[in-house]
């Protein structure tokens, strides 16, 4: 762990073949002095055993493109303040798949356009949040679907084009029901399905002339 007045990461750290977890953090006594310089970072990949990395409070923006090669570490959970980030426009966290919740509250973030993965989470963000979230664009995954769904909290968000939903053992048709996506869904994917019945707008004459933009849908491990 580095002291509070440091700001540049030691060389001789980046030696360190199995070194597992680095701690970049400052407490909050310096948050407003310089922060570690982003440069520093660029020789991460030398840290081939790192299973933890904690930057909290270094002001950093952006991670180098070298962290891509730290295939052992993982990513729990997001900071539960990221809803604060009221501005946040892209959260991607690609290849986590480690991540077990998203943080609750972020519904607040409305002007997320890029989204890789919704998790729904009994400790963390509930699958309604995604009602306030109409401005994601492009792809949409909703992985382990489960629990109540009150209302509809898809159907007014019409960027998104591809949209994957993962179901758990628990998921039943009430909540298929609630997903309905925007006509302007391009691509449907839905996995692990285990409802006796389709939901209503997937039938006939529902279905018919209304997802007129859909080139795609598939059923994947589905038992109904």
């Amino acid at each position: 762990m580095l002291s509070d007045y440091e700001r540049r990461i030691p060389l001789s750290i980046w030696n360190l073949k199995s070194l597992r977890t680095l701690l970049v953090r400052r407490n909050l006594r310096q948050i407003y002095q310089p922060s570690i310089d982003c440069q520093d970072l660029t020789l991460l990949s030398h840290l081939t055993s790192l299973r933890t990395l904690d930057l909290s409070h270094t002001h950093i923006k952006e991670l180098p493109k070298e962290v891509e090669k730290l295939i052992h570490l993982r990513l729990h959970r997001l900071p539960n303040g990221i809803g604060n980030l009221v501005n946040f426009r892209h959260l991607e966290f690609e290849g986590c798949s480690s991540l077990e919740c998203l943080p609750r509250g972020i519904w607040k973030l409305r002007d997320l356009e890029t989204l890789s993965r919704f998790i729904v989470s009994e400790e963390g963000a509930d699958i309604g949040e995604l009602k306030d979230l109409n401005n994601l664009r492009g792809s949409l995954v909703i992985s382990n679907i489960k629990g109540i769904v009150k209302e509809a909290i898809l159907k007014d968000n019409e960027y998104f084009h591809h949209l994957t939903l993962r179901f758990n053992d628990e998921a039943v048709k009430s909540v298929f029901e609630l997903l309905e996506p925007h006509p302007n869904l391009e691509k449907l994917e839905v996995w692990y399905y285990n409802g006796s019945k389709f939901p209503s707008w997937m039938e006939f004459p529902n279905w018919e002339g209304r997802f007129i933009m859909l080139l795609s849908l598939k059923f994947i491990h589905a038992k109904t």
